[in-house]
């Protein structure tokens, strides 16, 4: 007997991937059913399966099979695919002024995508569902490019989207309708269109608590940020308001990149090699990760499931769940003159 599959699915690498079969009939409880391995596995008495590849790799073929008593049952092979649009992890070399892209499970990288033109020193990274963005803190620039996987990105690479003299702009962060950005030389965040960008404001200054600030991050209603002078995260609304400090840090922690999800903020510390995370509203704080496996980490970006950090002194990307806060994986390793510091994660639908 033998159940019709398609023959090709199509997938994300790096998320898994589940398939649905209809049984034809209600199987005994002692039905034992194999899939991809060589281990059978007690069926519970149901007339549909769920087949999980938590590790799925491209164009790799898959079978399952149910063991019947007397009757060996089988489906058709199946070939996972690599969908287009997936997420993809983007990072960006400031000694060989390149930004390369990979799966977010750090397969199939494309090394070769953008060529940088000018001087740069590449900080931190950002993507709505069109652009990535970066700070270039050497020549006070804000840069972008279409999220266009292809050679033709390059041809659309505008590195001075935003020019700032004097600003040195660090962390950067999106919403629908502004760009933000940490001025670190200033201690300022500021704002502007993103589809006119050449009127910024000043939202919050040293006098509102901003203290060489670094990482930044935007949710529907706050911005949050990370003070390397003062070490601690802060928050205010959007629009510069009311700004608090949420949670305050030991001594030259140096914290870095901020990410946040709709429960938590997030961020690394430079110095303390920590990965930590709090509630919005500033009233639980707790480590995730402080294992050899953080290495002076400066870029951070999150998904549904995993936290990505870079490495400086290690010339690396990892990520760990960002539930378990354990195993942590390496993604991408680089030679000893490629210094990775920005990090960011396009969404899974790429509007060109």
């Amino acid at each position: 007997m033998k159940r019709v599959l398609p023959s090709q699915i199509l997938f994300c690498p790096g998320q898994p991937v589940q398939i649905w079969l209809d049984l034809p009939y209600l199987f005994p409880p002692s039905v034992q059913w194999q899939m991809f391995t060589d281990q059978w596995i007690d069926l519970p008495q149901q007339t549909h399966l769920r087949l999980d590849i938590a590790h799925p790799q491209p164009c790799q073929v898959y079978r399952a099979q149910i063991l019947i008593p007397h009757q060996p049952w089988k489906t058709n092979p199946v070939t996972l695919i690599p969908f287009p649009n997936c997420p993809r992890l983007f990072w960006a070399d400031e000694f060989i002024q390149k930004i390369n892209y990979s799966f977010t499970d750090g397969s199939q990288p494309n090394t070769n995508w953008i060529n940088l033109t000018q001087t740069s020193e590449i900080l931190l990274m950002t993507t709505d569902r069109k652009y990535l963005y970066w700070s270039n803190y050497q020549i006070d620039r804000i840069g972008r490019v279409p999220l266009i996987l292809d050679s033709q990105a390059q041809t659309q690479l505008d590195e001075n989207f935003i020019v700032i003299p004097g600003k040195g702009p660090y962390g950067v962060a999106v919403d629908d309708t502004y760009i933000y950005w940490t001025s670190f030389d200033q201690s300022r965040i500021e704002r502007t269109f993103k589809k006119d960008p050449s009127l910024p404001e000043t939202l919050l200054t040293s006098e509102d608590g901003v203290d060489l600030p670094i990482g930044l991050a935007v949710d529907e209603t706050y911005l949050y940020w990370a003070n390397r002078g003062t070490s601690n995260i802060s928050r205010a609304f959007k629009d510069g308001k009311n700004p608090e400090i949420l949670y305050s840090l030991p001594a030259n922690a140096f914290p870095e990149g901020v990410v946040v999800d709709s429960k938590y903020v997030y961020w690394v510390t430079f110095n303390t090699n920590r990965l930590y995370r709090g509630k919005k509203d500033g009233s639980f704080l707790e480590v995730i990760y402080s294992g050899p496996n953080l290495q002076n980490p400066t870029g951070l970006a999150i998904d549904d499931n995993y936290l990505y950090w870079s490495n400086l002194r290690e010339s690396s990307i990892y990520r760990i769940s960002k539930r378990k806060g354990k195993c942590p994986q390496l993604l991408v390793e680089f030679p000893n003159d490629v210094n990775a510091l920005g990090i960011a994660l396009s969404s899974s639908v790429i509007e060109t």
